[in-house]
């Protein structure tokens, strides 16, 4: 659906299939949805992501252009 709004939890999604990532674990945010924890934590650990602060990863946000393009 090309013009449905990503979250960043999905965007950790597409980037692990995109990049060949395995996912696994869970990050050091507080806020990730369980099922997103080892997608996010992959492109966490491969400095792909980072979060708003060291707790937080705003995971049910939306990805901005400009968070898509870095």
């Amino acid at each position: 659906n090309p013009d449905k709004t990503v979250t960043r939890n999905e965007m950790a999604v597409v980037m692990c299939s995109l990049m060949d990532l395995t996912p696994g674990g869970t990050t050091p945010f507080t806020d990730v949805a369980p099922w997103a924890q080892p997608y996010v934590n992959a492109c966490y650990l491969n400095g792909i992501i980072a979060g708003y602060d060291a707790k937080t990863f705003g995971g049910s946000d939306s990805v901005t252009t400009g968070q898509a393009a870095l």
